[in-house]
């Protein structure tokens, strides 16, 4: 529960995707889920909290609508897509590309925050 509420304060507050912080979670807590399990089960608490964290945004007026909705059918062919290839992907290799993204996307974030105080 603890590691619900920091993720969900996380994915809340850094405006971040979830999925990032609850797949690693979901592998590397007490529940010691595979790849694919932890990815699946993250969708439930990651379209929970997105939900909730969108309807705020929502209301305060914070949302490029046209952007958010292109995101969303991206997300929808992506979901579809991936599902079928998560199937067909060995997972240890499903792994390595998992971290290889959590790196390049660490990598990304580092840089344009160092931009920022340079």
């Amino acid at each position: 529960m603890l590691t619900g509420l920091l993720v969900g304060l996380a994915a809340g507050y850094f405006g971040i995707g979830g999925g990032f912080i609850v797949v690693p979670a979901l592998m590397h807590t007490i529940s010691g889920l595979s790849m694919t399990d932890a990815i699946g089960t993250s969708l439930v608490p990651v379209s929970s909290f997105g939900s909730i964290t969108a309807v705020t945004y929502s209301l305060s007026g914070e949302i490029n609508w046209p952007i958010a909705i292109l995101f969303v059918l991206g997300g929808i062919i992506g979901g579809l897509y991936g599902t079928k290839m998560s199937s067909k992907v060995p997972k240890d290799k499903l792994k390595k590309i998992f971290a290889i993204l959590l790196i390049v996307v660490a990598i990304y974030i580092i840089i344009k925050s160092m931009s920022f105080w340079i």
